[in-house]
C-alpha cells in the first residue's frame, strides 16, 4: 500500500472521435466509505486526462471505486470502474 495509482480518462464522442478541452471530475470511494473528489485538467487533443493518486495504507485485496463525471457544455456523462490493491 501507499503506492501510486495512475488513472487515465479517455473521452470520445459517439463516433469515437477524441474530445479536447472537456472537463472531468473524479470521485474516489475508499473501502471504508470515505470519498475524495478531484478535478482533472481538461482533456488533451487525444481526449485524455490523467490523475496520479497516492493510495493510502489499504490492505491487499481492498477495492477502490472510481466514478468519473465528464462535462461538455450542458451535457454530463458518468462512468465508473474500480481497482484492487494487490500488495
Amino acid at each position: 500500500a501507499n503506492s501510486q495509482q495512475d488513472l487515465y480518462v479517455v473521452v470520445s464522442d459517439q463516433y469515437q472521435q477524441a474530445m479536447q478541452g472537456v472537463d472531468v471530475s473524479i470521485t474516489i470511494t475508499l473501502p471504508d466509505g470515505r470519498q475524495n473528489f478531484f478535478r482533472l485538467p481538461g482533456t488533451d487533443a487525444d481526449g485524455i486526462t490523467t490523475l496520479s493518486l497516492t493510495v493510502g495504507n489499504l490492505a491487499p485485496r481492498d477495492v477502490v471505486q472510481i466514478e468519473a463525471q465528464v462535462m461538455n457544455g450542458n451535457e454530463s456523462v458518468t462512468g465508473s470502474t474500480w481497482f484492487r490493491v494487490w500488495w
